[in-house]
């Protein structure tokens, strides 16, 4: 028998959550695994089917990241043993709203 649209919406929204919580801790992991003054770069972590990425607001601070990651990869992987592989990403850099036109 198949299922419902509300089962299959219910069953997409349950998966992510879970995803949802399982980017959380893992931000949390990473931010741990890192110094302070690196750690307060870490914009967004997203866990997508095994892949972490970590989203940073400059190429110099992705470069910085990308050292201290993979220093503390092995740590990461114990502490969630779901990730595959591990990327840093420089976030789009948006424009700031301005008031005048």
């Amino acid at each position: 028998e198949g299922k419902t649209a509300d089962e299959i919406i219910a069953q997409l929204l349950q998966e992510v959550a879970r995803q949802g919580a399982a980017a959380s801790t893992c931000s949390v992991t990473v931010k741990q695994c890192l110094p302070d003054e690196l750690a307060q770069h870490v914009q967004q972590v997203r866990l997508q089917q095994g892949r972490l990425v970590v989203m940073t607001e400059s190429a110099a601070w992705a470069a910085r990241l990308r050292y201290a990651v993979a220093d503390a990869e092995a740590r990461i992987r114990t502490a969630h043993p779901e990730v595959t592989t591990i990327a840093i990403k420089v976030s789009p850099q948006r424009e700031p709203a301005t008031g005048s036109n």
